[in-house]
């Protein structure tokens, strides 16, 4: 074999119509094969090829070795130990330590392609890109020079400061940072343990904001909600949901719904139709509203709020409900209510032991309903701007206490049945019932005054206080709930 050496190569030479040779410390070989060694410097159109030691067939074909570095337009940069050229698919292929900058993105791999008619860089025996947002490996890849898009598929795993996505199949527009799922992926935050599954999904890495569409689920430890669509800040653990949405708590204790969602950290708000089953061993409770609110042991509703906690139903604007202290706060147009008796207030505050209630405090145009004969529709009526009532321990209501602006309707009975009815008006009641829940000592204070109507003057009309009534079954908040 024959050398030449070359100190310097004033201009460049043409060899097999396709390379230039720029530089060389030395060239020779045969015609069939030239061999260039030290500083070796190549050019093929728009491509630069540097090595150590390169050899060039008559054939177009040629191979390098030596830390060899390819230039791939303005921009792009590929390293390996060695690479080979075939010119009629116009196909580099690297190997060894292989590395490929294409900024922001960088490839590493065992082993690479470059197909210069597409202008696409892939690798088939697994690799990784890197960039400022983590690291993106998969089983094949491939990368398009002139889009900044690169393509992933076969055991595809996403890295990002603790945060990690699997799946089979991605599209990743580098510049952008936005990682494209048509296939189903699962993120995983290794820090807070939490879980978000998509059918499809969008992730952008810079900002670390996933969406996710055709079917959603995310869990934790504790809690476990799905719906059609989803929104997740991975950054300040906080999302939202949208379409058919449904929780449930781990422990089997709590379950919702509602149309959408949105939660930050523990926080969860549920909106439009929204509804929850809570459960803690033998009691059970059914709340629905537009909005409903949950941190911790506290839930919070507002618009349209019904609750139905046997042997208990509840209506009112909003509600909060803290399931620690067993204490609900019912807030304009309030209602609630039992088998024998309803209460109407523009607030009320229900302390409850167990299932059954312990005390109440009702204020803002209160009206009291006892039940006296449903099939006459007698009711014993009391209207005051405050109340205060009290259960014992069985879950009976046992006394009650009004006060300013007392107006009582109160349904006289005697060994024949129903006699009359008393209306009398004063500053204060004190009401005491037996054990059927009907009133059975009544003690009004302060100038009262009253009038007696016989049985015969209001048998076919029952008398109603003003703004007065009685809820009938249907019209109480029952389960299921209708949808609104």
């Amino acid at each position: 074999m024959r050398y030449l050496r070359y100190w310097g190569i004033v201009g460049p030479l043409l060899w097999a119509q396709a390379v230039f040779i720029e530089n060389a410390d030395e060239l020779g070989g045969t015609p069939e094969e030239r061999v260039l060694r030290g500083n070796v410097r190549l050019r093929q159109d728009t491509l630069i090829l540097l090595c150590a030691e390169a050899r060039l067939r008559e054939d177009g074909s040629f191979s390098a070795r030596g830390k060899t570095q390819t230039i791939i337009g303005q921009s792009g940069t590929i390293t390996a130990e060695e690479l080979h050229y075939a010119p009629q698919k116009r196909l580099l292929s690297y190997l060894g330590s292989v590395r490929a900058e294409f900024p922001p993105a960088t490839f590493q791999s065992p082993s690479l392609f470059y197909d210069r008619t597409t202008e696409v860089v892939f690798y088939t025996e697994g690799g990784t890109l890197r960039d400022t947002t983590g690291t993106i490996q998969s089983r094949w890849g491939k990368y398009q020079v002139p889009t900044e898009t690169a393509y992933f598929s076969g055991k595809v795993r996403l890295q990002r400061e603790g945060y990690i996505a699997l799946t089979d199949s991605l599209i990743y527009e580098t510049h952008a940072y936005k990682a494209t799922f048509p296939l189903p992926v699962y993120f995983l935050d290794t820090a807070r343990s939490d879980t978000l599954y998509a059918r499809r999904a969008q992730w952008y890495r810079l900002t670390q904001e996933i969406y996710g569409y055709d079917s959603v689920a995310y869990w934790d430890t504790l809690h476990f909600l799905k719906a059609q669509a989803a929104y997740l800040h991975a950054g300040c653990d906080s999302g939202s949901a949208s379409c058919e949405v449904h929780y449930t708590r781990k422990d089997k204790r709590v379950w919702a719904w509602g149309d959408s969602a949105q939660w930050f950290r523990d926080t969860l708000h549920l909106w439009e139709n929204a509804a929850l089953f809570w459960r803690d061993s033998a009691e059970k409770a059914f709340l629905q509203s537009y909005h409903l609110y949950a941190k911790d042991s506290v839930l919070w509703a507002t618009g349209l709020v019904e609750l139905l906690q046997p042997p208990l139903w509840a209506r009112s604007d909003t509600l909060l409900y803290d399931t620690t202290q067993k204490t609900i706060h019912l807030r304009g147009s309030a209602w609630l209510g039992d088998t024998t008796t309803q209460l109407w207030a523009d607030n009320i505050r229900l302390h409850l032991q167990g299932k059954n209630p312990d005390s109440a405090w009702a204020a803002g145009n209160v009206r009291l309903l006892l039940q006296a004969d449903t099939a006459l529709h007698f009711f014993h009526q009391v209207r005051s701007d405050s109340a205060v009532a009290a259960w014992d321990s069985s879950g009976k209501l046992h006394t009650l206490q009004f006060r300013k602006a007392v107006q009582v309707l109160y349904y006289q009975a005697g060994e024949k049945g129903w006699q009359g009815a008393h209306h009398v008006t004063g500053t204060a009641l004190w009401l005491r019932m037996d054990s059927t829940q009907s009133p059975a000592y009544a003690r009004i204070s302060e100038h009262p005054q009253g009038v007696y109507y016989p049985l015969q003057s209001f048998l076919d009309r029952p008398l109603w206080l003003p703004k007065s009534r009685w809820l009938w079954p249907s019209e109480r908040p029952r389960w299921p709930f209708p949808q609104k």
